[in-house]
């Protein structure tokens, strides 16, 4: 991140003598339609009707149900592909301005995991009572047989084996969170359940908080990573012994302003890992303003009925353990049948194709070398969530889910500034965007093309913004040879002052 607090620059920031800046032309968002019909029956209904309640971008509460869908079927299969095995498991990141209606969307598509959660929670106490009264009970015993001692120390160590191991308390009745820290996800699989999600509809407190500060990012973004992965998780610590977490599921929807998420998106240390590959992002256009009044009771649809009583029939039923265990799942296999194989392997070449230098997807290489497996992982997630004991993959599944995985496909064109119809114009909208949050009075080309967002890492492609932004009168050139945060630079630009207040 640039230091703004240590800039040194002469002569000052020229402001006086700066005209007022023309705006950039407002430009259309290009029209990328969520396949709603892609999510099927259920699914695909329920959303129309959350729609038609809330009046909130169909994208935007696509996601908020495709998440709930996902995590109501990940801890029961794993895909099997070519001997490999991985979750069923999805992130999901949706980017919508204040007043979207973000939370009313996560609130309708999440209602039957809130009312499970209740659940949960009053039989925990329940269980919790009990447990105490047989950790009381187990106490004494050990107490007894150590205090009377009989038989010297080989009868005693018979005694304490027969008695067996103490009393396990109940699993932590939390299924989802909005915030954690990874020693809190951590922590939070070891005693509590399996299949846990990180949902939040307001993610600037999470992507800002103690999980993604500069001393912990590191260590969140490979944490995330390796949920998505289904890999263990491990933990040494001086004052413990080495423990290891293994075959836990995490289901992630985070929903974020489009101003929070723009060092999210051109943070380097993010990019490098493939975090943000491992997303299914979405910016739909805003509704905003296009909203009239509607009394629209939710509860009395039939079509969400429906798509509750399906979230409640999952997550009703317990998933498969381990041997042994109280919450290291056991998932089944599940694969695709022979013609979903064949459609799978078509999409897979395709998408393999307009990844090389000047394909269609060459510009977003990170997100398109998984998208094939996105593709999986959401034919999955339909297969599953339609029926839970799906014995394989269909074709159908595999044609829905690769509907799904190019509109994600699209929606990061537009993203990552791949998609070229915009032009200049849109490019140097994007840099304005950067040089907002960044409050900087002077840049140079190399600040940008390090710092700013990734359509910048082309080259040519910051000097180009700069020249339009410099054209619409919100950059100026500097004189040459300027110092700019301690160093001598050839060229550099004024910042409007405009954009520091």
């Amino acid at each position: 991140m640039l230091e703004t607090d240590v800039l040194s620059c002469s002569p000052a920031t020229p402001a006086a003598d700066w005209p007022e800046p023309t705006a950039l032309p407002e430009l259309e968002t290009p029209d990328n339609e969520f396949p709603i019909d892609a999510l099927g029956h259920i699914l695909g209904n329920a959303v129309r009707a959350a729609q038609n309640a809330n009046q909130a971008p169909l994208a935007l509460n696509a996601q908020s149900f495709l998440a709930a869908a996902n995590y109501s079927v990940q801890a029961h299969a794993n895909i099997v592909r070519d001997g490999s095995r991985f979750p069923v498991s999805e992130f999901f990141l949706t980017l919508g301005e204040t007043g979207e209606r973000k939370s009313s969307c996560d609130k309708m598509a999440l209602k039957p995991i809130d009312d499970f959660s209740v659940e949960l929670a009053v039989q925990y106490e329940s269980d919790y009572l009990i447990y105490k009264r047989r950790k009381a009970a187990w106490e004494a015993a050990q107490k007894s047989i150590e205090r009377r001692g009989r038989g010297g120390k080989d009868q005693i160590e018979q005694e304490l084996l027969a008695l067996g191991k103490p009393p396990k308390p109940p699993l932590v009745p939390i299924l989802k969170c909005a915030d954690a820290t990874v020693e809190g996800l951590y922590k939070s699989f070891l005693v509590g359940q399996p299949s846990q999600a990180l949902f939040n509809d307001e993610a600037g407190q999470f992507l800002g908080g103690p999980a993604m500060t500069k001393e912990n990012k590191l260590k969140g973004i490979t944490t995330l990573s390796k949920l998505w992965d289904g890999a263990a998780l491990e933990r040494v610590r001086s004052t413990d012994e080495f423990t290891v977490v293994r075959d836990r599921r995490l289901s992630v929807h985070l929903m974020v302003q489009p101003s929070v998420i723009q060092d999210t998106l051109s943070d380097e240390l993010i990019n490098k890992q493939g975090l943000l590959a491992r997303f299914l992002t979405a910016f739909p256009k805003s509704t905003i303003g296009d909203r009239p009044y509607k009394k629209v009771d939710l509860s009395q649809d039939q079509a969400y009925e429906v798509y509750c009583k399906q979230m409640e029939s999952h997550l009703g039923t317990p998933p498969r353990l381990a041997q042994g265990t109280q919450n290291q799942l056991a998932p089944r296999d599940l694969s695709c049948d022979a013609t979903a194989e064949a459609r799978w392997t078509a999409f897979y070449n395709l998408i393999e194709r307009e990844l090389k230098s000047k394909g269609h997807y060459s510009g977003i290489k990170g997100f398109g070398a998984k998208a094939a497996e996105h593709c999986l992982r959401l034919a999955a997630t339909l297969a599953l969530f339609e029926n839970l004991h799906a014995s394989s993959i269909s074709a159908e599944h595999i044609e829905r889910a690769s509907a799904l995985v190019e509109f994600y496909l699209a929606e990061w064109l537009r993203l990552s500034g791949g998609l070229k119809p915009d032009g200049e114009e849109a490019m140097a909208g994007k840099l304005l965007d950067w040089l907002k949050t960044k409050k900087l009075d002077i840049v140079t080309v190399a600040d940008i093309t390090g710092s700013g967002p990734s359509c910048f890492r082309v080259s040519g492609a910051a000097r180009q913004a700069v020249g339009c932004l410099m054209e619409y009168g919100w950059l100026k050139p500097a004189p040459p040879n300027i110092e700019v945060r301690g160093r001598k630079r050839r060229e550099a630009f004024w910042v409007h002052p405009k954009i520091l207040s």
